[in-house]
């Protein structure tokens, strides 16, 4: 089954015509918007290898679209408060007695902030670390910024990572996570990750590692974690800016094996039944002043509506269950705020016409940071097509009432309490 997701997934994203297909301006509308006059647009990025080569992607693909136009872009350095803590790791005391992952981590709101500052006027964000849109920089209940457009997604799933030396060749295929010694540590900051893994295996022991993916690599190759879980997307993203060829095209399709210039480690995709995805995992987003129509249009022209359709039914779903927390019922738990979630709206393509969406599939789930308790959603959409934004955003409201359902306040006690 996933190697039928994924290669729907290739299918589509790989497509030379995906941008003109799903571009949702045309070109002749912004010819008439920008006139003459030569426009400066400042795009805002996080300093990290990997916010680098995001931001170089929106910048190629505004540069193309307006290379014929008086149109300029600037690129601009802000260092975000995640990235500040990309030294610092954190274990918890006990498996799974706390919180999994006490620290917030922001990646976006330095960037938010200068574009409301109008210091710039893009900021690229990786499309999971937006918060959710009932607490993201609004100002009389109207939200100050607005999501413009998202690039082409990469496949969205998790890998897991490891030391050759630990590879046992009698499996005769990649490790996996129920391959794993006992007791292994794990090291990943996502409570979702952490959450799902305890409820494969509570026998893992969780090192909350933060920071970027080299110094997380870094701290498995010294030995402080047996393995990690990162994002394939991120991985993918950084190993195409290799100036290897070879290395772009092995990186065609999902497969196991070694890392791109990390000879002594190796990786394993994590199948969406094991670990199912973050809310927007593997997109790009491009975020402006919800008052700026100007720079929302020309944004507008590199949007890839597949991508903006699945971030909307997610980003819906994600918001929908963002105020579900032990609060709500007065409960006193050792953790605070909503329990862990992901969600992953796919697409699937018409096999006669390798751009045409035809069916979606939307997959959610809701579990406890210690995993005891994990509640899954998962319903096809045929023939749906390029569904408007509205349709989108009503499939993961349903799916997240759906979950609230089967939760019920119940879903905060313990199966020993009354």
């Amino acid at each position: 089954m996933l190697s039928i997701i994924f290669h729907s997934l290739l299918l589509l994203l790989s497509s030379p015509n995906h941008v003109d297909a799903f571009s949702s301006q045309p070109l002749e509308t912004i010819k008439k918007r920008t006139g003459t006059s030569t426009k400066t647009i400042r795009i805002g990025t996080r300093p990290s290898p990997l916010a680098k080569i995001q931001t170089n992607q929106v910048a190629s693909k505004l540069e193309r679209l307006s290379k014929n136009e008086n149109i300029r872009v600037e690129i601009i350095d802000i260092t975000a408060t995640g990235d500040e803590e990309n030294t610092k790791h954190f274990q918890q005391e006990s498996k799974i007695d706390a919180p999994l992952a006490v620290q917030s981590v922001d990646f976006t709101s330095t960037l938010d902030d200068a574009l409301l500052r109008n210091e710039i006027d893009v900021a690229v964000h990786s499309c999971k670390d937006i918060p959710p849109a009932n607490r993201w920089c609004k100002e009389n209940g109207k939200n100050l910024l607005t999501i413009a457009s998202c690039l082409e997604r990469e496949i969205p799933c998790d890998v897991l990572v490891y030391r050759e030396e630990d590879w046992d060749v009698s499996w005769n295929d990649e490790m996996s996570i129920a391959s794993l010694p006992y007791g292994s540590r794990v090291g990943t900051s996502a409570i979702r990750r952490q959450a799902q893994l305890l409820h494969l295996r509570n026998d893992l022991e969780l090192v909350n590692l933060r920071g970027n993916v080299g110094s997380r690599l870094e701290a498995l190759k010294r030995g402080e974690v047996d393995a990690l879980i990162l994002a394939y997307a991120g991985l993918k993203r950084l190993w195409e800016s290799s100036s290897d060829s070879t290395i772009t095209a092995e990186l065609s399709s999902l497969h196991g094996g070694s890392i791109p210039n990390e000879p002594t480690l190796m990786y394993s995709p994590i199948p969406f039944d094991d670990i199912l995805s973050g809310c927007c995992q593997g997109v790009v987003a491009t975020v402006c002043r919800s008052a700026d129509s100007d720079t929302l249009d020309l944004l507008k022209g590199i949007d890839y509506l597949p991508s903006s359709i699945a971030v909307a039914a997610e980003r819906s779903f994600l918001n929908e269950l963002d105020t579900f927390h032990p609060q709500t019922y007065k409960y006193k738990m050792k953790w605070k705020g909503r329990p862990p979630l992901a969600a992953y709206m796919s697409a699937s393509t018409n096999a006669s016409n390798e751009d045409s969406v035809t069916n979606w599939n939307f997959q959610g789930l809701l579990t406890r940071p210690d995993g005891s308790k994990l509640i899954q959603t998962s319903r096809t959409y045929e023939n749906e097509g390029i569904m408007p934004l509205e349709r989108a955003e009503e499939i993961g409201r349903d799916h997240a009432r759906e979950l609230l359902s089967k939760a019920g306040a119940d879903f905060y006690l313990d199966d020993n309490e009354d």
